[in-house]
């Protein structure tokens, strides 16, 4: 079993968290939460192309197939943490986790979580990586 996507995801969340304690220390203060979350979301999707870029080839994923599940895989994974830390450690409630994801309320995680499971495949493919290729990634 390849754990090699995993060990990248771990890598995005731990840039992710990194960024977010860094915003809330320096940014929260002077914009406020909601537009904090915003740029949040854009440093964000940055930081997981940025990722996904540097170890694309190292991931030797075989497949379109496995480009897609690996975005999903990372989409589901984030969503579980993201859920897990607003009710462990922010605020007790989901309600929080759930303003994001609402663009009617200024979230604009749907646009994070996008950019997160299609950064595999739209990475591989931007890259010229294809399906042949990956297989042999690791033994070039």
């Amino acid at each position: 079993m390849n754990l090699r996507p995993i060990a990248v995801w771990l890598m995005i969340m731990a840039a992710e968290s990194v960024s977010g304690l860094l915003r809330e220390l320096f940014l929260e203060v002077a914009f406020g939460d909601r537009v904090t979350h915003q740029v949040g979301v854009a440093v964000g999707s940055l930081l997981v192309i940025a990722i996904t870029v540097a170890s694309i080839r190292w991931m030797r994923v075989e497949t379109t197939r496995w480009l897609l599940g690996i975005g999903a895989l990372w989409a589901a994974l984030t969503f579980t943490f993201d859920a897990a830390v607003s009710r462990a450690f922010i605020d007790g409630s989901f309600e929080r986790v759930f303003a994001d994801y609402d663009p009617r309320r200024g979230g604009l995680m749907l646009v994070g979580m996008a950019v997160l499971a299609l950064a595999p495949l739209v990475t591989a493919r931007v890259m010229g990586v294809r399906d042949e290729s990956l297989r042999y990634a690791g033994e070039r």
